[in-house]
């Protein structure tokens, strides 16, 4: 049986969310995941893998999947209350980080555009849910991945920044065995972001 660590929710189980639950599902500090997205079949398998990928470690994983829809905040705010988290941390984001690679040559003029015709898409949801975390007065840490260099400040002009963001494109995370600092790296710039866990602020940016 695993210790008891941190409740974390966890929103968006794509490129971004799926590689994080199977690092936070192996992690001693963490002592349950409440995995949120919109399809119950594929985010139940998905908690699968990361249940296996766990146990192959030797690790017990407490993981369970909410189906939930972001664009509807209500459902994000249920699932806060009935689940009070330590922390939260939003990966959902309405266009993958590599589709701007798979558009045809004809179409790179809209990767050329640059970050405004894409910033709606990413930052809908993260307008979403924070509004759903207000509603459930939730006042702990909010992690926002999903392109955090151009949406915290929005969140921010909106009053409803997080607590920190970590560099586009997250991948895996390590936590120092001490617990002070926690590693992201951030396969979408090449970067990784250092943070102190007892501020919840990114400290430097390798890379």
């Amino acid at each position: 049986m695993r210790p008891m660590g941190a409740t974390v929710v966890l929103i968006g189980l794509g490129h971004l969310g799926g590689p994080l639950l199977d690092r936070l599902a192996v992690s001693a500090a963490v002592g349950r995941v409440v995995a949120v997205s919109r399809d119950p079949d594929r985010g139940a398998a998905r908690c699968n893998l990361s249940r296996l990928n766990a146990a192959v470690v030797g690790a017990a994983a407490d993981i369970e999947h909410r189906p939930a829809d972001v664009l509807h905040p209500e459902q994000i705010t249920d699932i806060v209350d009935e689940v009070p988290p330590d922390l939260v941390i939003h990966t959902a984001s309405m266009q993958t980080w590599w589709l701007l690679d798979l558009l045809p040559p004809e179409a790179q003029v809209l990767k050329a555009a640059g970050f405004g015709a894409w910033l709606p898409l990413h930052l809908v949801l993260a307008i979403r849910v924070m509004e759903g975390l207000a509603a459930a007065g939730y006042e702990g840490h909010v992690i926002n991945a999903a392109y955090p260099d151009v949406i915290n400040v929005v969140l921010g002009k909106l009053g409803m920044a997080p607590t920190v963001g970590v560099g586009n494109g997250p991948r895996f995370v390590a936590l120092t065995p001490d617990g002070t600092r926690a590693y992201v790296a951030n396969l979408s710039d090449d970067t990784v972001s250092v943070i102190n866990t007892a501020t919840n602020t990114v400290v430097t940016t390798v890379g």
